[in-house]
């Protein structure tokens, strides 16, 4: 009996020990401010499915690749994208879009453009700087456009910078 009961216990350690090692890897932070007031995470499975179709990704190559950031465009007004900040999702609506592009305003998108995307909401801001870094814009039935960015994500009064790189298209 006595046997049995070291046992169990073994089990029931063993069992308890695994899952805080996951939990503990799940919610590792992506970017995290000096002082710890903001932590940038891994977008959680079930938010990353409600950006499928037309939309925006941009993930981090923390260990392996980790969604920071989706929006869907041209479909919903105004345009709400997702983030994982402080353990929790963040919906930050887009306040302004600044482009610069070598062939003018109106010119289709070309490697080394360069975007700026604000998203803002009452407990946290973003900042997306990002330059084009691929696109198949004329191509018949290509619709993307590939970025490299860098994310400055502010809250509780601190802000974080993470390198993300995606893209936008349908």
């Amino acid at each position: 009996m006595l046997q049995f009961r070291n046992h169990m216990k073994f089990i029931v350690l063993s069992a308890l020990s695994i899952c805080i090692t996951v939990r503990c890897i799940a919610s590792e932070p992506l970017a995290q401010s000096r002082n710890g007031k903001v932590r940038v995470e891994r977008m959680p499975e079930v938010v990353e499915k409600e950006f499928e179709g037309c939309s925006c990704n941009f993930s981090s190559s923390h260990g392996q690749s980790s969604t920071v950031m989706a929006w869907i465009y041209g479909v919903q007004e105004p345009t709400e994208a997702a983030m994982q900040i402080n353990g929790k999702t963040e919906r930050q609506v887009l306040v302004g879009v600044k482009s610069r592009r070598k062939g003018g305003t109106n010119s289709e998108p070309q490697v080394g453009d360069k975007t700026e995307y604000r998203f803002s909401a009452p407990a946290s801001g973003t900042l997306l700087s990002c330059k084009v870094s691929q696109t198949c814009w004329g191509t018949p039935g290509c619709e993307y456009i590939g970025y490299s960015c860098t994310a400055k994500v502010s809250s509780a009064g601190s802000q974080v910078t993470l390198s993300v790189s995606g893209g936008c298209g349908c």
